[in-house]
């Protein structure tokens, strides 16, 4: 089915003429480069495979329900003078659909037992690497693909421009494994890990505390993350334009009502995904 709907931005439809005529192609994986293609495909594009891109870009472009959802979206975005808005709400859409973890489907009780299980193992991971004497510097374990990629992504890095100039470090160009200074080992990154995980407690900010919606968790989540998207761009849930695309998304049909409990009793944005978190206070 061909896109058909005139209300559909140019954006999405270059979008569903780029998937739908794509393919997976490959991409880098763990500092390596996978076949000859890499970096070409719609997982390097889209960071997801065909088979999840596609059934979404066809319901947004090709569902007679989309017309009232493209114009209403065309009119809000253009009246706060935001520009190129398709792209951004097509990967928010993807994200709201796809990205799931564990948190998501176990019960309060359940979360709290394996926070508490994870920071126990690490606690007794570290004890036995420095009892065993198996604990070793973290940077000597990374390879140098991987090394090099982390300098490229930090930019505050101290030590990048001197890799770049000519003749620096050990007289090179490219990054070795050299660092001067103190290097942390494994056990004293583990330790970082258990309190960082202590503090931000991550298992207690999935969007479905409870799941007391006959819709079931997916719904719950999609709803959501919805409702938060558009109030951080748009000031509002938009409970109409949500209703028509968990509808078109989902196939549930709910209640303007229910769209509306669903958003008011959200958590508000505990998983940090649209605001910053000191930006958006959570009870």
């Amino acid at each position: 089915m061909k896109p058909v709907l005139e209300c559909v931005p140019a954006a999405m439809a270059r979008h569903y003429r780029l998937i739908m005529g794509g393919e997976d192609g490959e991409f880098w994986e763990h500092g390596e480069i996978k076949g000859a293609g890499a970096g070409c495909g719609l997982r390097a594009t889209y960071g997801r495979p065909k088979s999840e891109l596609a059934p979404v870009i066809t319901k947004l472009c090709t569902n007679p329900e989309m017309v009232t959802v493209w114009r209403h979206l065309r009119r809000a975005f253009a009246k706060l003078e935001l520009i190129d808005w398709e792209t951004g709400f097509f990967q928010y859409v993807l994200m709201a659909l796809y990205d799931r973890s564990p948190w998501d489907y176990a019960t309060p009780g359940e979360r709290e037992d394996s926070h508490a299980d994870i920071t126990k193992k690490l606690n007794e991971l570290v004890a036995l690497l420095r009892k065993f004497e198996l604990d070793h510097p973290v940077w000597n374990l990374m390879r140098p693909l991987e090394f090099e990629a982390a300098i490229k992504r930090h930019f505050y890095t101290g030590f990048t421009p001197a890799y770049s100039e000519p003749g620096g470090i050990e007289g090179r160009r490219e990054p070795s494994l050299f660092l001067c200074g103190n290097r942390p080992y494994v056990s004293e990154v583990l330790e970082r890990l258990r309190q960082r995980i202590a503090e931000e407690r991550v298992h207690e900010r999935a969007l479905v505390q409870k799941n007391s919606s006959p819709h079931g968790p997916e719904y719950l989540i999609v709803t959501r993350r919805l409702g938060v998207y558009f109030t951080r761009f748009l000031g509002s849930p938009q409970y109409g334009t949500v209703r028509k695309l968990v509808w078109v998304l989902l196939g549930v049909d709910v209640s303007m009502a229910t769209v509306r409990d669903t958003v008011g009793k959200s958590p508000c944005d505990k998983e940090g995904i649209f605001y910053m978190p000191e930006s958006t206070p959570c009870d």
